[in-house]
Parts: C-alpha cells; sequence; structure tokens
C-alpha cells in the first residue's frame, strides 16, 4: 500500500452509523458493516444528504471507539456537507463533526469489494506493533475514514483509508 501522511481540516458529515466491533463483524450472523453499506444504497442515503462538498465522494467513519480497534467503535457512513440540511432528522439521517487532525493515509492496490478493504485494515492492525511502521504507538483512536467513489468498479476498488495519529 502506498503510504503518506497529511492534516485534514474539521469535517461535518451527515448520513447513517452503526455500533459493531471487530469480533461481532467476524461472524456473519452479528456483522452489521455489510448491512449498513446496503441499507445505505438500497435506500438511496446518497440521495438524502443536501449541501455534498463531492457528491462524488463516500466516507465512512470509524469513530467513538470504547478503547481500540478490538473494542466497540461506531461506523458512520456519508458525506462531506457545508452545512446540516434542517429536515437531516426527519429523513432518518445523522450528522457527525470530526476534528481536525493528522493521518496517515495508506492507499490499497486494485481489488475486489470487500476483499481489499479487509486485507488493508488487517495490514493495518499488524503495523500498529511494528517498531518501524508509521502507525507504531501512534494512532489516536479519534476517527479513522474509508473515502470512495461512488464510480469505483466493486470488482476493481480503490480505497484511501486515513488513519488518525498523534500530532
Amino acid at each position: 500500500m502506498k503510504t503518506e501522511f497529511l492534516n485534514k481540516d474539521n469535517m461535518i458529515l451527515v448520513g447513517i452509523s452503526i455500533r459493531t466491533s471487530n469480533a461481532a463483524e467476524a461472524d456473519p450472523a452479528t456483522a452489521k458493516i455489510g448491512k449498513i453499506w446496503e441499507n445505505f444504497f438500497a435506500n438511496q442515503i446518497f440521495s438524502k444528504v443536501k449541501n455534498q462538498i463531492n457528491e462524488q465522494e463516500v466516507i465512512s467513519v470509524y469513530t467513538n471507539y470504547e478503547n481500540d480497534y478490538k473494542a466497540d467503535y461506531t461506523m458512520f457512513v456519508g458525506h462531506v456537507v457545508s452545512g446540516i440540511q434542517e429536515d437531516f432528522e426527519e429523513l432518518g439521517l445523522e450528522a457527525i463533526e470530526i476534528p481536525a487532525q493528522k493521518y496517515v493515509q495508506f492507499t490499497t492496490e486494485s481489488g475486489a469489494m470487500p476483499n481489499v478493504c479487509v486485507n488493508a485494515w488487517q495490514e493495518i492492525w499488524k503495523m500498529e506493533n511494528e517498531p518501524n511502521s508509521p502507525l507504531y504507538q501512534q494512532r489516536n483512536y479519534k476517527a479513522d475514514l474509508e473515502v470512495y467513489s461512488m464510480n469505483m468498479d466493486p470488482k476493481q476498488a480503490i480505497v484511501n483509508i486515513l488513519i488518525g495519529i498523534k500530532e
């Protein structure tokens, strides 16, 4: 994976969320991440979000970590917006604000979804314990992002994964 350090300003997103854990995601009976993506597209959540800054970009956010990646966290799927629409709650949407922070961005090789993401995350989790990696003792567990193109081919997806790190 290609690696790059970058800073991002705070962002406001509107979309939908679930609470889960990696242990729950490992069991098809309790997995929720695939279902939130199905909901996002089946119910055309993307068309309900107003004031989108980039309609072609969908962002999933991993936040509100109970501790680290082994514990519960919130997974949010939505769009960055320039302002929150008045009727967002009536439409079944939520809003979150991601604080400005420093990230290590990992760009995956082209691959089939969801395997390209699963493989990337497994590599990222290993890096936390490797002294020469950019993540060694650096994750802040405030917010991690996956950035997708609405036009991506799910059989040849390239995903940017941004891991929040300490300043």
